[in-house]
């Protein structure tokens, strides 16, 4: 804190105006000399009545993945209200290394929608998420810019919810736009960055749907807190439901072959109906 305090007091000699890190620094700094002394500090408590914790799980709860929107334009300061909720997300080390790019005139969506689902280009709003990889150790470049985006994403995904709009998240990560598939989109993923003007530096992490919902599609089966929460240690001697793979009903053109023999009369309904799902997923919504 010595250090701490010396910066402190070479900033207020050379006069210069207090920014956010600052007056953070300051107030740090200022209870920590509190503790220090044995000063008893306040425990600042928020009344429970803002913060319903009912009305909370219920937001969880009611959001859905929405797919189909109207064509009303979404107002600048309710997209701003998203924005916020996003910025103010955790991330690790506090490093606030999100980004986050709206799109709405048709031809810059055109860059994001020319390598994801078709459907996303019907979405009045666009809002595209990344990481600034130079926040970043070397060893942590795959996977802590994904998990601080993720987090911020899940902000904006709720932020959305409760101000009437329909969202949907679609991953757009840098090895889910080349793995397997660089020679194909090799072109478009230099439009896309040439388009929006994103750095080398910017890893591409989420797309965020957003408009106001035509419909709202069904809550989807979930399953029990007993098949996925353990206490103390995993408890592998539950009998756990593993429902059958989405992976393999993703590509339309694979028929993949199940075993009805070796397959329970339960079981195989929940395969059917999944495929059933799957096959009219664009239709209904889902």
């Amino acid at each position: 804190m010595r250090l701490l305090a010396d910066v402190l007091r070479e900033w207020d000699n050379r006069q210069y105006k207090d920014d956010e890190i600052i007056k953070w620094a300051r107030s740090v700094y200022e209870e920590y000399n509190k503790i220090d002394e044995g000063v008893e500090l306040n425990q600042a408590s928020l009344p429970e009545s803002l913060f319903n914790p009912v009305q909370i799980l219920e937001l969880i709860k009611t959001r859905r993945s929405v797919r189909r929107w109207k064509e009303s334009p979404i107002p600048q300061n309710i997209i701003e209200k998203i924005l916020e909720a996003g910025r103010w997300a955790p991330s690790a080390c506090n490093r606030q290394s999100c980004r986050f790019i709206v799109l709405n005139e048709e031809l810059q969506k055109k860059l994001l929608t020319d390598l994801r689902e078709d459907w996303l280009k019907y979405a009045p709003t666009i809002i595209f998420i990344g990481s600034d990889k130079r926040n970043y150790l070397p060893v942590e470049y795959d996977y802590v810019p994904y998990m601080d985006a993720a987090v911020a994403t899940e902000n904006m995904l709720l932020m959305a919810h409760a101000l009437g709009l329909g969202a949907t998240m679609v991953k757009c990560t840098g090895w889910d736009l080349l793995e397997g598939r660089s020679h194909y989109y090799s072109g478009k993923i230099i439009n896309m960055y040439e388009g929006l003007n994103l750095p080398k530096y910017f890893i591409p992490v989420a797309i965020v749907a957003l408009g106001y919902p035509e419909r709202i599609p069904k809550a989807p089966a979930r399953l029990s807190s007993e098949n996925t929460c353990f206490y103390e240690r995993y408890d592998m001697g539950r009998n756990e439901y593993v429902p059958h793979s989405y992976s393999d009903l993703i590509d339309s053109d694979k028929k993949t072959l199940v075993n009805v023999h070796a397959t329970s009369t339960k079981e195989l309904c929940r395969i059917v109906a999944k495929r059933i799902l799957k096959k009219f997923a664009n239709k209904i919504g889902l």
